[in-house]
């Protein structure tokens, strides 16, 4: 098991609370959902940094670059359907709120 590291987040009241809801539905500790939200990230810049390093010197049919751009499109579908789900909430909680 990796390092933990414990430390203060301010949020404000309705994403903290929008946070603890989703990690409840997730079935994850808060610390746990939060983490799953920046590691996408993280994995992301990474790739793209590797991308940018090996640059015009890799064969640009090479399988170990299709590797990391197909990781990369996985992890931006996944960021796609995070906001379409997102979108799904404010509109539901849009058209309850005018009913």
């Amino acid at each position: 098991m990796s390092a933990v590291e414990k430390f203060s987040v301010s949020l404000p009241a309705d994403l903290a609370q929008f946070a603890r809801e989703r990690a409840e539905e997730k079935g994850l500790s808060l610390s746990a959902y939060l983490a799953s939200c920046i590691e996408p990230e993280r994995r992301q810049r990474a790739l793209r940094e590797f991308l940018e390093e090996i640059g015009e010197s890799a064969d640009s049919t090479s399988p170990e670059r299709y590797a990391v751009e197909l990781e990369l499109a996985e992890i931006e579908a996944e960021d796609a359907r995070t906001r379409v789900e997102r979108l799904r909430q404010a509109l539901r909680a849009s058209t309850e709120a005018a009913e």
